[in-house]
């Protein structure tokens, strides 16, 4: 276990993908579990799940969206049994557990998730043969094929943009949506329209870490399926956020510089590795006290200030050595203002973790923290 979360502690040296592979298919056991313990309560079909080894789980980290936004929401499921059928029907044909599905689904309060993408209006699902078609209300078809695309494994990807993204990097590996998706049952907010300026500004960030700093770019692509846009604010430079209830999924405003976006994209998808590890084992001790977290300059519980600390100390480390690397298409004046601003950050999350150190689980939340602490000092912080 100790190997597994020093592993996700941040994109060097280790096989952090392997690793989440092995951790979404623990969480997708999870699922299963929690999934059929509902359908015998309520006399429908249940899944006897075998996994075998030609599929990369990772490709499936957002398809236990049911299990994790219901927890997270508390949503009576005997109100929406539809909507979690459907859900655990999607996920098991897309690990090969059911050789098809065609369902047609009239939409819900609640939002269905198709490899990272949103759906809240009626869609028609069908799958048979290694593809799969989602049909909206307005007969626009989303094809995924299952394709073995080397390195990265077999895994479901997008049938129109299979040879422009893998090939030629012309295309984003994941979906913008039109809007963010808020934690309630709400349907999205259409909060920025310049998708094309937007998209333009993730492909400069994605091209220059792909470049640059290869292992920062897979970080980033490969958990990330859908991102949002969001207004840039006119209280700060940035605004971004991530959600435990949905896996895969990021926000980050728009109009923003190249360092901004790496900063915000390492940021939040950060997050969402830290998320895969906070859903299936705990990071702290159930007594640990609320301490100080200089992010919202307030008292937060231990869980949010190791948090904060995995996210910025991973920027921290690419900040710096994006620093040294002396790379032309940095401002060198604003590259330091950011590395002055999550330094301090850092330095005051570090503090608060040490001095409750004995709350964080050894083979666990312990191991993040040590692992990237370690880091730092090797950059020459902490001495």
């Amino acid at each position: 276990m100790e190997y597994l979360f020093k592993a996700l502690s941040n994109p060097l040296g280790t096989n952090f993908p392997e690793m989440t592979s092995a951790l979404v298919k623990i969480q997708i056991s999870i699922f299963f579990k929690q999934y059929n313990n509902f359908a015998e309560a309520n006399n429908t079909h249940t899944f006897d799940i075998t996994f075998d080894n030609h599929h990369d789980f990772l490709t499936h980290s957002t398809e236990v969206f049911p299990f994790i936004y219901a927890k997270m929401n508390q949503i009576d499921l005997r109100m929406h049994k539809k909507w979690y059928e459907l859900g655990a029907n999607i996920l098991a044909y897309v690990i090969g557990q059911i050789e098809s599905i065609n369902v047609k689904y009239q939409g819900d309060t609640l939002p269905i998730r198709i490899f990272g993408k949103t759906y809240f209006d009626p869609i028609h699902i069908i799958g048979e043969n290694g593809i799969l078609k989602v049909i909206t209300i307005s007969n626009k078809v989303k094809t995924y094929k299952l394709v073995n695309l080397k390195e990265l494994g077999i895994r479901w990807v997008d049938k129109d943009k299979l040879t422009s993204f893998w090939d030629t990097n012309d295309e984003l590996p994941f979906f913008i949506a039109s809007g963010y998706i808020e934690e309630n049952n709400n349907k999205p907010n259409n909060i920025c329209n310049k998708h094309s300026e937007f998209e333009l500004q993730i492909k400069n960030a994605l091209s220059f870490l792909a470049s640059n700093f290869e292992e920062y770019y897979l970080w980033i692509i490969l958990n990330l399926k859908e991102l949002s846009p969001l207004q840039k604010p006119a209280h700060c430079q940035t605004q971004s956020q991530t959600s435990l209830a949905l896996p895969g999924h990021i926000e980050i405003n728009n109009q923003a510089s190249l360092i901004e976006v790496i900063n915000m994209l390492v940021h939040e998808c950060s997050h969402l590795y830290f998320h895969l590890l906070q859903l299936s084992h705990p990071l702290c001790t159930h007594d640990a006290p609320m301490c100080y977290s200089i992010l919202k300059e307030r008292e937060r519980p231990l869980i949010n200030v190791l948090l904060g600390f995995h996210a910025f100390a991973n920027v921290l480390i690419l900040l710096t050595k994006i620093k040294i690397a002396k790379l032309a298409e940095i401002v060198v004046e604003e590259l330091d203002e950011h590395l002055k601003h999550v330094l301090n950050y850092v330095l005051s999350l570090d503090k608060e973790l040490s001095n409750h150190i004995k709350y964080l689980r050894e083979n666990t939340g312990l191991v993040i923290y040590y692992t990237l602490k370690s880091m730092l000092i090797e950059q020459g912080y902490f001495t």
